[in-house]
């Protein structure tokens, strides 16, 4: 066999490059990371001619690129999920034509079921914490807001929330004086008691009091607008869960709890009187991780 008769056997999507063309539309670096992500994506239309596949491989590029520079998933199983898709096509306003391809795509893959677009979802229950994979979604999301005010605006409410388990008026009024020390643990003073920060959230919270020494951690917006400010600013980044306070505390709580944290400890922590304040937030804990298994020896 020699090599003509080889490359024809392969599929278009394997001998093409984008970063040759003229002009190429991608460098050879950037071609070289999300070239596999592409391949996988594009696989089942591998029996298309080359000169449809084309456009399917140049949208799918543009929608790598898009991810790769907000450091997001580029797996199938996210890259063509639609709310990614949902929010991708709100961010960058691409054609129809070309929201229709990545559709299919994700229609081959098993991933789009619905012909419409998902236009939101229903508010969650305020006892629903966030998974972590979404929590870092927030996060990298505000990293990549477009300007610093607004990145330590967004962030200084998914840490304070998420974090320290402080939220609604009550975050409005911290501010770097507030973020303490008791021994080796790190705390936020505010409605009089102290809140412990996670331990993951040290370094964040710590660079936001050093960023923003005086002044709301929060930024100057005004305390019953903030959050709202946020949630929009973040809602048009692919993959990004919308941001609700409620579900950034329920993830500090629950956290904790799986944690085996101390009760009264926690109570004080959050600013609870009762440990019946628990009892919503208890649906979402792994008890089957928590408890430990029961022998019984044989007679």
């Amino acid at each position: 066999m020699d090599i003509t008769t080889l490359n024809n056997s392969r599929p278009y999507p394997e001998t093409y490059n984008p970063a040759l063309g003229r002009p190429a539309i991608i460098s050879p670096a950037d071609w070289q990371v999300i070239r596999p992500y592409v391949l996988a994506a594009i696989s089942p239309l591998n029996h298309l001619s080359s000169s449809s596949l084309i456009f399917f491989l140049r949208a799918l590029i543009r929608l790598c690129l898009y991810l790769k520079a907000r450091g997001q998933d580029l797996e199938t199983s996210f890259l063509l999920r639609p709310d990614v898709l949902a929010a991708y096509a709100k961010a960058t306003k691409i054609t129809r034509s070309e929201f229709g391809r990545l559709v299919r795509l994700s229609k081959e893959h098993g991933l789009y079921v619905d012909a419409n677009l998902p236009l939101g979802a229903p508010r969650p229950s305020y006892t629903t914490p966030y998974q972590p994979h979404e929590v870092d979604a927030l996060l990298r999301a505000a990293e990549n807001l477009s300007t610093e005010n607004r990145r330590l605006t967004a962030t200084s409410v998914i840490v304070l929330g998420a974090g320290c388990g402080i939220v609604r008026q009550s975050a409005a009024s911290v501010t770097a004086s507030d973020v303490h020390y008791h021994e080796s643990d790190l705390f936020v003073r505010v409605d009089g008691r102290c809140a412990k920060v996670r331990d993951e959230f040290k370094d964040q919270l710590e660079e936001l009091t050093a960023k923003r020494p005086t002044g709301y951690l929060r930024g100057n917006l005004l305390p019953d607008h903030v959050v709202g400010k946020v949630r929009e600013w973040l809602s048009s980044m692919p993959g990004v869960p919308i941001l609700f306070v409620d579900q950034l505390r329920a993830t500090y709580i629950c956290t904790l709890l799986e944690a085996k944290a101390p009760l009264v400890d926690l109570l004080t922590w959050c600013g609870l009187k009762s440990a019946e304040a628990f009892d919503g937030y208890l649906a979402h804990i792994d008890t089957a991780r928590t408890c430990p298994a029961t022998t019984k020896e044989s007679k």
